[in-house]
C-alpha cells in the first residue's frame, strides 16, 4: 500500500509570537507621565523689622562709607574715615560746591577726617569751605568739623630731624630751624577754620619735639577757642634721645591745651629748682612753674 501524498502539514496549535520589546522612554516622557513633586518651600527665618529711623542711618553710613572709599578716605581703627586733603585744598564733600545739602553734609562730616601734611592745604581747604557754605547762607545747622594736623614735618620743614637732638644751644630750643615761623603758619591758617561758625575738633599731630614752652603757649592760642575741641599726639619715638621725656611730653601738651597735668608731673613742675632749670636753659628748654592752668 503506498504512503499518502506528502504535503504541507496543519498545524492546530497557536504558533507562539516573540515578545515586544518594550520602547525605552526618553527622560523627558518619562518627567511628563511621572512629574516630580514641586520643591518643599525652606522655611526662612523672619528677621527683626528695624525702625524706619535706624534702617535709613544704617543705609546712610553704608552709602557714605562707600563713596569715602571710592574718593581715596581711609578707615582707621576708630571707625573714621581720614581724607588726605592735597595741595589745591580741595576734598571730598567739597569737590564741587553745592553737591551736598546742609542736612546730608552734616551726616557725611561725622564720619570723616580730613588730614593735612602742608600749610598751603589747610589754608586752600579754608577758603574753599568758606566760599561753598558760608559766602550766601550760612546752612541750617552748624557744622562740626574734624581736622587733623601734621606739624613740623620734614617735608615742610627741612631741618625738623634736628628737633629730636639733646644738645647744647645759645638760644631756646627750635630757633636754629626756624621751628616759630613754622608753627605760626600753621596757627595762621587753622585760624581762618576757627573764625568760621563751625564747631572745629582738631587732632594735633606733633611729628617731632619743641620744647620752647612758652612759645608754644603762645602760638597755640587759636587752638584754645571756644568752639574748637582738641587733642595733641604726640609722636614718642622722636623723643627718644631726650631725658625726662615722660615729663616733657607731658608739659608739651600742658603747654598747648592749658589742662592741668597728672598730679605727679604738676608736682615735679612746680617744685623745679632755679639750678634745674639753668641746667634745662641750656639746652633750649625752661620749665614754666608760673604757667597757670586754663582748664
Amino acid at each position: 500500500m503506498s504512503p499518502p501524498p506528502s504535503g504541507p502539514k496543519d498545524d492546530a496549535s497557536p504558533r507562539k509570537e516573540k515578545p515586544r520589546k518594550r520602547r525605552r522612554l526618553s527622560l523627558l516622557e518619562r518627567l511628563r507621565r511621572h512629574p516630580l513633586p514641586p520643591p518643599r518651600k525652606a522655611k526662612s527665618k523672619k528677621r527683626p523689622r528695624l525702625p524706619f529711623g535706624e534702617q535709613l542711618r544704617r543705609d546712610s553710613v553704608a552709602s557714605f562709607e562707600k563713596h569715602l572709599a571710592i574718593f581715596g578716605a581711609k578707615k582707621t581703627d576708630e571707625g573714621r574715615f581720614v581724607r588726605k586733603v592735597p595741595n589745591r585744598g580741595h576734598a571730598i564733600p567739597f569737590e564741587t560746591p553745592g553737591m551736598l545739602t546742609s542736612l546730608s553734609l552734616q551726616a557725611f562730616l561725622k564720619h570723616i577726617t580730613f588730614s593735612f601734611e602742608s600749610i598751603l592745604s589747610l589754608g586752600r581747604f579754608a577758603d574753599v569751605v568758606k566760599s561753598d557754605f558760608f559766602r550766601h547762607s550760612p546752612p541750617r545747622q552748624t557744622l562740626a568739623l574734624s581736622v587733623e594736623l601734621h606739624i613740623f614735618h620734614p617735608d615742610e620743614l627741612p631741618r625738623a630731624e634736628e628737633l629730636t637732638e639733646w644738645v647744647e644751644v645759645d638760644s631756646e630750643h627750635g630757633c636754629n630751624q626756624r621751628a616759630v615761623y613754622h608753627l605760626s603758619a600753621w596757627m595762621e591758617a587753622v585760624e581762618k577754620l576757627v573764625q568760621l561758625p563751625i564747631k572745629l575738633d582738631v587732632r594735633l599731630c606733633m611729628e617731632k619735639p619743641y620744647r620752647a614752652y612758652l612759645t608754644l603757649r603762645n602760638e597755640t592760642r587759636v587752638l584754645r577757642a571756644e568752639n574748637v575741641t582738641l587733642e595733641v599726639i604726640l609722636t614718642e619715638s622722636s623723643w627718644e634721645k631726650v631725658p625726662e621725656k615722660g615729663f616733657l611730653m607731658a608739659l608739651t601738651k600742658f603747654a598747648i591745651t592749658g589742662k592741668k597735668m597728672d598730679d605727679v608731673y604738676e608736682k615735679q613742675r612746680l617744685g623745679f629748682t632755679n639750678e634745674q632749670n639753668d641746667m634745662m636753659f641750656k639746652y633750649g628748654t625752661m620749665v614754666p612753674r608760673r604757667m597757670e592752668i586754663l582748664s
